[in-house]
């Protein structure tokens, strides 16, 4: 049973079937007017095959269109052979180019590719097989030659467009969608509408087909492009019918066969198109709709914050992570103006940073992500974030809109300022280390010398601190650091700095600073460490320290230079006498070279 041709077979059941309806209707009416649709229906079928075994359904088709005829018209047999064959040949070339030469992915076809296939089956191959088929017609029956293959032509034609648009376009899934629950009360009085329609318009109007057109154009917007073919060839065989039993506008009798069956197909056709848009149109829908939502799952599982804007920087969309980093929902904050929503600033100065967003818009340039910014939310917290922006261009490469990207860099942020803190800064008593001591050392000593601006260096160096680890330990002499510390940062600015340059010894420098007021500040530090008292763990343990002060002059030829004269200042004070102040000499004033640094203790100070 495998073996068998059984679609084959079906296919030539099918030529037979119709062949016959078309010749009884022929035979009982005796009309001169035939329609065949049994070619076209044959090759459509053929076409929606897998696989063709030629040999089988081309001798099937034949034997099927001799035994239609012998049946019905009673013709010889030598005639109902060349009929068949002339048929066949039809049936095999129109089958054989849309299998091979012009192949589309049925039932998904363009208007463009059904508009190819309509000349093709309805008119191209029609036109030639109705030479041979004209001339049998003529040397059996003596009817004109020219009249023969027009009325061969016309009925082949008329036959295409009734039966093969349904079989071509026919799919599993339109067929269910027809007769499913949601449509089939509407499809049904569609089909009515355009059958009463149809009748009314062939019994009652003189010229029919326009107002036969409108109601299945209708329905093509609602059936789709199946649905309009069944409708159409159904509509199109019930005027064939009425023709054929009589029923016609007395404006079409006594006129020639060509001008209502090429009206008939310009009626039938036309619908087929429109719903060939409709299913174009609906799978765009569903394809937008589906890529739609693929993006939101995406930009849903995408840990950066993305917000989409108009050209007018208005938010159209937000995904779940700029909800969660904005605290907003996208309810909350669609059709408001970003810069309304998002505000950002310098972490570093405080001020509003630019947004990207708004150079984006202007420019339709990609902004990459740059420094990192502030993010305040609106519960009144904060997130560092990194931005960036993609312009959205539409037609004739305008921007509409924009993409911006927040990646929320706070850890990141937290971390590399810790690293640079603890790169920069003294693990134990949070003052700058000796490496960012002598960097900012640096920048002051460059800054005094080219811009004359005054600075002025204190070395630090404490008394009797190894007594306090010798009696209270490594315990007691870290927080007397710490505490040595805080007092040096309450007795100078904000942009001075305090450095721990190792052990006991730390440096103050002051910027931008007179000699006079660094005098001020240095012996203001020095009363505040002479002495300088500290508990712990219940004890209570006393330092004092030694000052060097050096204030920058051209004197000096480098930081080493100038480092050199505090350290010799607070080594002079250390061996006169501790805890007192002593300047350095500038070394472009009177002083020589040799001259001692000045020695300045506090009234009352005792010794240490």
């Amino acid at each position: 049973m495998r073996r068998l041709p059984l679609g084959e077979l079906a296919v030539a059941a099918a030529f037979f079937l119709a062949a016959f309806a078309a010749t009884s209707i022929l035979k009982v009416t005796a009309a001169s007017d035939l329609v065949w649709p049994g070619n076209a229906l044959a090759a459509a079928l053929l076409v929606r095959m897998p696989r063709v075994r030629w040999l089988p359904v081309l001798v099937g088709a034949v034997m099927a269109g001799v035994l239609a005829t012998e049946l019905s018209l009673h013709l010889p047999l030598q005639y109902s052979v060349s009929m068949s064959c002339v048929n066949v040949l039809e049936i095999g070339t129109t089958a054989w180019i849309f299998r091979n030469w012009l192949t589309f992915p049925l039932p998904n076809i363009s208007f463009h590719q059904g508009l190819r296939m309509a000349g093709v089956f309805a008119f191209a191959v029609p036109f030639f097989t109705a030479l041979p088929g004209g001339w049998l017609i003529h040397s059996e029956f003596g009817k004109p030659w020219y009249e023969a293959s027009l009325h061969w032509w016309l009925s082949g034609a008329i036959g295409a467009c009734l039966c093969a648009p349904a079989v071509y376009l026919y799919s599993t899934r339109t067929a269910l969608r027809l007769i499913s629950r949601p449509f089939l009360v509407e499809n049904i009085i569609l089909a009515v509408f355009c059958f009463v329609s149809t009748y009314l318009s062939i019994r009652y109007m003189r010229f029919p087909f326009i107002a036969m057109a409108v109601p299945l154009t209708v329905a093509a917007f609602r059936a789709g492009a199946f649905g309009a073919a069944v409708l159409s060839g159904a509509c199109g065989s019930m005027v064939i019918a009425l023709w054929t039993f009589g029923i016609r506008p007395e404006v079409l009798n006594g006129v020639g066969p060509a001008l209502p069956f090429l009206a008939l197909a310009a009626t039938i056709l036309p619908p087929v198109a429109v719903g060939l848009a409709t299913d174009k149109r609906r799978t765009a829908n569903r394809e937008l709709a589906a890529e739609r939502q693929r993006l939101r799952t995406t930009l849903r599982a995408i840990a950066d914050a993305v917000i989409t804007t108009d050209a007018d920087a208005k938010i159209i969309y937000i995904n779940t992570a700029a909800h969660e980093l904005l605290g907003q929902s996208l309810e909350a904050v669609e059709g408001r103006n970003l810069y309304d929503v998002v505000a950002m600033t310098d972490p570093r100065t405080s001020r509003i940073a630019p947004h990207a967003l708004a150079k984006c818009l202007e420019t339709g340039e990609v902004i990459r992500p740059t420094d990192v910014v502030l993010l305040h939310r609106p519960d009144g917290g904060v997130r560092y974030v990194s931005k960036a922006a993609t312009p959205v261009f539409g037609p004739n490469d305008k921007v509409v809109g924009a993409v911006l990207v927040l990646r929320d860099a706070t850890e990141t942020y937290e971390r590399d300022r810790k690293l640079s803190h603890l790169a920069t800064h003294d693990v134990l008593t949070g003052a700058y280390n000796r490496f960012e001591f002598e960097r900012r050392l640096q920048v002051l000593f460059d800054r005094a010398r080219f811009l004359i601006l005054p600075a002025t260096l204190i070395v630090v160096d404490l008394d009797r601190f190894k007594a306090v680890n010798d009696v209270g330990g490594h315990a007691a002499g870290d927080a007397v650091l710490r505490r040595v510390t805080e007092v040096l940062r309450e007795n100078i600015r904000a942009k001075d700095s305090v450095a721990r340059l190792g052990g006991d010894e730390f440096a103050v420098v002051l910027e931008k600073v007179t000699p006079d007021r660094a005098r001020a500040v240095a012996h203001q530090i020095q009363q505040a460490l002479n002495p300088l008292e500290v508990e712990w763990n219940g004890q209570t343990y006393s330092v004092g320290a030694s000052l060097g002060v050096a204030t920058i002059t051209n004197g000096y030829e480098s930081t080493a230079a100038w480092a050199a004269g505090a350290d010799a200042a607070c080594y002079e004070a250390k061996r006169t006498q501790r805890g007192q102040v002593c300047f350095a000499p500038p070394l472009n004033s009177d002083a020589a070279p040799g001259d001692e640094p000045e020695a300045d203790q506090t009234p009352g100070q005792a010794a240490g």
